[in-house]
């Protein structure tokens, strides 16, 4: 079944699991038309359907596109939009993705006060997780941590 198939037939979940996919391969493989249609056709459909979930899943994607593309200003929109919604829907861990990719992304424009707030965020929603593997993403990238390594946070890449 095609991605285009699977939203026109109001399979959601399939559409967006379809969408994952192609995702981390086109990151991989920098296959940036690829991974731009597959999200904007899935994100249609989000919206469409009224899917308010899937609309931040796929936004968060779109900004680690952007980010990948290092069209930055919209990598900055598609997280924000993202988090905002997973904030409204009460989802901790769609939050705290959103929150890091939107912290990778001020990180690599320079805005580190910016980013070491988002970083913060994140570990203040982990705290209320059992998710060690957010943690330990969120701990390693956040600036205490790093600058605890010889203040070198200012290098690390995003």
């Amino acid at each position: 079944m095609s991605l285009d198939q699977a939203w026109r037939e109001g399979l959601g979940q399939l559409g967006q699991a379809l969408t994952r996919l192609p995702a981390d391969f086109s990151e991989v493989h920098a296959c940036w038309d690829e991974w731009e249609h597959t999200h904007q056709v899935a994100l249609r459909a989000a919206r469409q359907a009224g899917d308010r979930h899937a609309e931040a899943s796929l936004l968060r994607g779109l900004g680690d596109l952007r980010r990948c593309q290092d069209r930055l200003p919209e990598a900055v929109a598609h997280f924000t939009l993202s988090n905002a919604i997973f904030s409204e829907l009460r989802d901790i861990p769609g939050e705290t993705d959103s929150l890091t990719g939107l912290a990778r992304t001020y990180r690599r424009q320079g805005r580190l006060a910016e980013a070491a707030a988002c970083f913060e965020q994140v570990l203040e929603l982990c705290r209320g997780l059992a998710d060690a593997d957010r943690q330990a993403k969120a701990t390693l990238f956040s600036p205490r941590s790093a600058a605890s390594r010889d203040n070198r946070w200012r290098l690390l890449p995003s």
